[in-house]
């Protein structure tokens, strides 16, 4: 399951022509990267759900799935639409009839994880049908978990025994150390909706895994400290985000991952030079040398414009006067007039 039916109140006013996970990252949208890795776990069914603005998430879903080969889209594809808006656990609930008698993976649509190998989400689903737990969390480092985030703390067997705290939440944290931090993907045992509300809107961890916690159930956490937690949780956030995405690019560790995506996708991106990856038909005449240039397919970047830091536009994308300063401009987008476009995401 893919959830992404949040409103994405941090990415306004991005957010009122799309909804956050059909926002593009990489001229991907952004559910895209979390589709790219469930594939690899050959599901039999995949269910997404949708509130704000629906048919944008439907129709970035559809085309995402139908494209390139589709070799890994061997499964049925499904829609859990809510009139109303049931939070993280609720949605998870309203589509128990697609899950079945199978664990299954829950991932968010709107975040962008990139694994150093390329089992991806593999381990994390072995380490949880081996430890035989009700539920699995997928983790990773950072500097601001349990502090300014959420955290999450487990023994060294990976058993969980605080989740969701953050030293901000007045002291109930009790102190940081040792947080991990979560990834937005959980693996569940059927089991887990003997721990849930029954109806209504309610948070997954605080309305079902801590209560199950307290129960004695079992919650695990797998920690990946090789893997690349990609922070899209603001405009700002996500052009930061996306210039680290770029800088990968032309790395060990991750390009390999990023450019699958690109292909599963159907977007065969060509490396012009050290800096610029430039789709079939995509044009550049700007200025900008020391600048990271990724530009789709049949898109523009004319003679006038200069490009500071980075520029990324989507397929049929034009931009013909002006500055591009570290922005993101969606496929089909034709800007015209004299612009400084600085630290922007603009969607058709």
């Amino acid at each position: 399951m893919l959830l992404c039916a949040g409103f994405g109140t941090r990415f306004l006013p991005v957010t009122e022509k799309v909804a956050k996970p059909a926002i593009p990252f990489l001229n991907v949208p952004l559910l895209g990267y979390s589709l790219f890795e469930i594939e690899k776990l050959q599901p039999k069914n995949l269910v997404i759900n949708t509130h704000h603005l629906p048919r944008t998430v439907e129709l970035a879903a559809r085309e995402l799935v139908g494209a390139g080969n589709a070799a890994g889209a061997k499964y049925n594809l499904h829609f859990s639409h809510e009139p109303e808006i049931l939070g993280s656990g609720g949605g998870i609930r309203a589509a128990e009839k697609f899950f079945g008698a199978d664990d299954f993976v829950v991932a968010n649509g709107d975040e962008v994880n990139l694994f150093s190998g390329e089992r991806g989400l593999l381990p994390l689903l072995e380490f949880h049908q081996k430890s035989k737990a009700l539920a699995t969390l997928l983790t990773t480092v950072h500097p601001e978990a349990g502090r300014t985030m959420g955290g999450v703390w487990a023994n060294a067997d990976g058993l969980v025994t605080r989740l969701g705290e953050k030293a901000t939440d007045g002291g109930s944290a009790g102190g940081a150390d040792g947080a991990q931090h979560f990834a937005g993907v959980f693996v569940f045992s059927p089991r887990i909706f003997e721990f849930m509300p029954k109806s209504g809107e309610f948070h997954i961890f605080r309305d079902c895994l801590l209560p199950a916690i307290r129960a004695g159930e079992k919650v695990m956490a797998f920690q990946d400290r090789e893997m690349l937690w990609l922070d899209t949780t603001s405009v700002k956030s996500f052009i930061l985000s996306t210039e680290r995405a770029l800088k990968e690019l032309g790395g060990a560790n991750f390009a390999r991952q990023l450019l699958a995506v690109q292909e599963r996708f159907g977007h065969q991106m060509n490396r012009a030079s050290e800096k610029q990856w430039l789709a079939s038909g995509a044009r550049f005449s700007g200025s900008g040398v020391e600048a990271y240039i990724f530009m789709g397919e049949n898109s523009e970047i004319s003679a006038g414009v200069e490009v500071q830091n980075f520029a990324v536009i989507g397929n049929g994308a034009r931009f013909s006067q002006g500055v591009m300063d570290s922005t993101v401009i969606g496929a089909n987008v034709r800007i015209n007039e004299l612009v400084h476009l600085r630290r922007q995401v603009i969607v058709g």
